[in-house]
């Protein structure tokens, strides 16, 4: 599974390079990450949206959708990004 390379890549102790961190980046495959984020965020939207009230769908709330949003949230508030102004 994708998840499961990029794992072993990021825990991967090959290299004794001073800047062994930014090699590991480097050579991360942002394109597929962004792809299957994508893709999973779209499929808890659908899920959530689809969402009747019952016991299990409170607990696939609790247990799946809620802390997955946080993550997000944690992420997003972690990474920010400022505008280029024209000077």
């Amino acid at each position: 599974m994708w998840c499961c390379q990029l794992v072993a890549l990021i825990k991967r102790k090959g290299t004794v390079d001073k800047y062994k961190n930014i090699e590991t980046v480097k050579r991360l495959d942002f394109d597929r990450l962004d792809t299957v984020v994508s893709e999973r965020i779209g499929a808890l939207k659908l899920l959530a949206q689809g969402m009747t009230e019952s016991d299990v769908n409170d607990d696939i709330c609790r247990d799946l959708i809620l802390p997955c949003v946080y993550l997000l949230t944690q992420f997003l508030e972690s990474v920010e990004i400022e505008e280029k102004k024209d000077d």
